[in-house]
């Protein structure tokens, strides 16, 4: 029975990994369907993991006879969380590889690329005097123990400086992220509002300083947090087209090549990791029940 929960962990792993992610990698790049990376990459896998956990894993698991303590450590952690954490931290590799940097001479030819995420634009202005910002703030943690503080500013991009000069609005942003991470336990939150504020201030400084023109590649980002804030303050700026779709374009340094070789670190890594952590777990778990079983029915014997 204990070699069948292995085949069926390794089947299940193997097939869920492969099959979620080509179907995460088909809706993002040909279905034309939009879903924020953040539930499609962490909490969609989450979920058909721990179902799976105990729908194929707990009838096995009740037949091995493992007391209660250990089922539920291996159903609620060790089996869901080993499938989905490989998963989650994969999701991004194999769609960024189907990417490359699309080299155009002006921001206007966007348009003539609208499924490419990379390029590499020749010739651009924006107008920082336009600028528009959006404050974020969140917990995050076990019990909200740390504040999440993000400042979104985005300028609008023109073709050119008689564009610039010319234009009222223009359709495509250049969006600008500055973050902190702030403690927000009880001991925390004396002194807690003024950093928030030296954050903002020092953020303010920051774009200030900013050098927009000191650009390897843009990535044209879509269906994430960072997508949503930056396309809200569009909505808010009047230096922004309201009737046509906008566009959000975040600086990136280094090459594509170097996003490639870390993503793939991380899903080999990850992967290995708690696909060897799992097994071995499962192994040593087994061993340990068996032990005590065997314990325990030797000393019923010698009791009787």
């Amino acid at each position: 029975m204990f070699t069948s929960l292995i085949k069926k962990y390794v089947l299940v792993f193997i097939l869920t990994f492969s099959g979620y992610t080509f179907l995460n990698w088909f809706a993002s790049l040909h279905s034309g369907i939009s879903v924020n990376k953040d539930y499609a990459d962490l909490w969609i896998p989450a979920i058909i993991c721990y179902l799976l956990a105990f729908i194929v894993f707990r009838p096995v698991l009740k037949k091995l006879g493992y007391n209660k303590k250990v089922t539920g450590l291996l159903l609620y952690a060790l089996i869901p969380v080993s499938m989905w954490l490989p998963i989650a931290l994969s999701q991004g590799y194999f769609r960024d590889i189907s990417y490359t940097i699309i080299p155009i001479d002006q921001p206007k030819e966007l348009d003539d690329y609208p499924n490419e995420r990379f390029f590499k634009i020749n010739h651009f202005v924006v107008d920082t005097s336009r600028c528009f910002l959006i404050r974020e703030r969140h917990t995050s943690g076990k019990f909200g123990s740390a504040l999440q503080l993000n400042s979104y500013f985005v300028v609008p991009v023109f073709n050119d400086t008689t564009e610039r000069n010319n234009s009222r609005t223009s359709r495509i942003g250049y969006g600008v992220k500055f973050s902190a991470s702030l403690a927000n336990d009880l001991l925390y939150k004396s002194g807690q509002q003024k950093k928030v504020a030296a954050f903002w201030q020092r953020s303010k400084e920051d774009f200030s300083k900013y050098n927009f023109y000191q650009v390897d590649y843009f990535e044209k980002i879509e269906n994430t947090d960072d997508a949503k804030y930056l396309l809200e303050a569009e909505n808010n700026s009047p230096a922004f087209d309201k009737t046509a779709y906008n566009i959000i374009l975040m600086n990136r340094s280094g090459t594509i090549q170097d996003l490639y070789a870390r993503e793939q670190k991380t899903f080999l890594y990850s992967t290995l990791i708690f696909f060897g952590i799992a097994l071995l777990t499962l192994y040593g778990v087994h061993r340990y029940q068996m032990r005590k079983i065997s314990n325990y029915s030797s000393l019923q014997m010698r009791n009787s």
